[in-house]
């Protein structure tokens, strides 16, 4: 699992620009040059200029090094990292196991407590 630097990452820069994208972090970990990302972007159909402008100018700096610091503090130490409903998953992240923890999360949510016993389907 790749570390994460302090240096801000820049495929979230391309969630900020076009503002229908994220493109995953863990899938492109070899190839984040500018290069690359201006690809993305071509890819995404965006607005090739301002994109290019936007990446030289730092636009999106604030708001990536913001993410990543909040990654920081949430204990996110490289990528990918998945949190289900606030917790942080540690499990593994092949899909049976991330849909196997989804779904017990899931189901928790739906247990009624005891402390709110049902209702009798027998009127007194």
């Amino acid at each position: 699992m790749p570390s994460l630097q302090p240096k801000p990452p820049k495929p979230p820069a391309l969630r900020a620009a076009s503002g229908r994208c994220m493109i995953c972090c863990s899938e492109h970990q070899n190839a984040l040059q500018d290069r690359d990302l201006l690809t993305y972007a071509a890819a995404l159909d965006l607005d090739l200029e301002r994109f290019a402008a936007e990446l030289e100018a730092g636009v999106h700096t604030p708001r990536v090094r913001e993410d990543f610091l909040s990654g920081v503090r949430s204990g996110v130490n490289g990528t990918p990292a998945f949190f289900i409903n606030g917790a942080r998953y540690d499990g593994s992240v092949d899909f049976a196991s991330l849909s196997a923890a989804i779904n017990a999360a899931a189901s928790s949510l739906l247990e009624i407590p005891s402390a709110f016993p049902r209702r009798s389907s027998q009127l007194p």
